[in-house]
């Protein structure tokens, strides 16, 4: 038992160190814009969503999820101050926030055309899929064994 817990413990210290530095290296990508001589943005531009000089739903798609990556990363600090529940349902606003990155990056992305930078795309599509797959399996198979549990103790109850 004591090895499971020390192997989730560093399971969620290394989710929270990609978590992070996805986050910050998120934050890099709009200042690169600032400098970039292909589409030049202004910073109003940047910080306000759908206020891009080209394709302004595509480019406030990155913008919100930016704001969306910074609120995870603020709420799950927050972590111990909330009620549970309602931290995981910010935190589930991760897998939207994904799914507007890769819309964002695909269908606004300079660079979306190059294979290497769309294989990319695909494969950490399917291992976010393939993880949330997981997760939703062994979440249910945790409240089935929960579930078993508790019909065990009803029953020695009632005898």
């Amino acid at each position: 038992m004591a090895r499971q817990k020390k192997a989730r413990n560093r399971l969620l210290k290394t989710h929270s160190l990609l978590n992070t530095t996805g986050t910050f290296v998120a934050m890099l990508h709009p200042l690169l814009l600032i400098i970039d001589p292909y589409v030049p943005f202004s910073w109003m531009q940047l910080l306000i969503p759908f206020t891009a000089p080209k394709e302004p739903f595509l480019y406030g798609l990155g913008t919100l999820t930016l704001y969306g990556l910074l609120f995870i990363l603020i709420t799950t600090d927050l972590k111990n101050k909330m009620p549970v529940k309602l931290w995981r349902s910010f935190h589930l606003i991760a897998y939207v926030l994904f799914l507007l990155a890769l819309t964002h990056g695909i269908m606004g992305g300079t660079d979306a055309s190059n294979i290497v930078i769309f294989s990319m795309y695909v494969v950490t599509f399917v291992v976010v899929l393939a993880l949330m797959i997981a997760q939703i399996h062994m979440v249910s198979a945790i409240k089935n064994k929960a579930l078993r549990n508790q019909k065990v103790t009803e029953r020695g109850l009632h005898r």
